[in-house]
């Protein structure tokens, strides 16, 4: 996999379809080159970081609605498991870079992305040789396979695959400077 620069990293995006133009940007939005050669030379990209639009949803109660877009139970696990166990396109070490620490900096989290003391405790633990999305088009509301336990905000949310009923998520908010908290 070649090394590339941000602006050799912005031809190719552009090449690939994937963003309009080489304007100097703070992000950039990279959309519809989701498989093939193309999307592990941008996903491997050393000034990549992956977010995902989805909603906070689940298969049950208030927070199921209809038939969501399958990011919102997959993104993250699909990374993990088909690019990062299967097709090997990227270390898990690099690739959890790239889902927690890298878009916290990006976007100006404070006390986010990394486990340090007195940080926000935001913790996911999953079995690297299980984590797998398991959502399909006609049934995307579906949690994936290989996670056992998630802290949000120092509480424990999710504990043996089973949520516990605590609520620790909030809104964080643009303040003063920029930053978010």
């Amino acid at each position: 996999m070649p090394v590339l620069t941000r602006r050799s990293f912005l031809k190719k995006a552009v090449e690939f379809g994937a963003v309009s133009s080489l304007a100097p940007a703070a992000g950039i939005f990279v959309s519809g080159c989701k498989k093939g050669a193309e999307f592990d030379l941008l996903i491997t990209g050393g000034l990549v970081c992956v977010g995902s639009d989805g909603s906070a949803l689940a298969p049950y109660g208030p927070l199921a609605r209809g038939k969501p877009h399958p990011r919102n139970y997959g993104t993250f696990p699909r990374l993990l498991g088909k690019y990062v166990r299967e097709e090997k396109i990227t270390a898990l070490a690099e690739m959890s870079r790239k889902i927690t620490s890298m878009p916290a900096a990006q976007f100006g989290f404070q006390h986010r992305g990394l486990i340090k003391a007195g940080w926000a405790a935001d913790i996911t633990e999953f079995d690297p040789g299980k984590i797998a999305d398991r959502v399909t088009w006609t049934e995307p509301a579906v949690y994936p396979d290989g996670i056992s336990f998630v802290i949000v905000n120092g509480q424990t949310l999710i504990d043996g695959g089973e949520h516990t009923g605590s609520l620790p998520g909030r809104v964080l908010r643009i303040g003063q400077g920029g930053n978010v908290s």
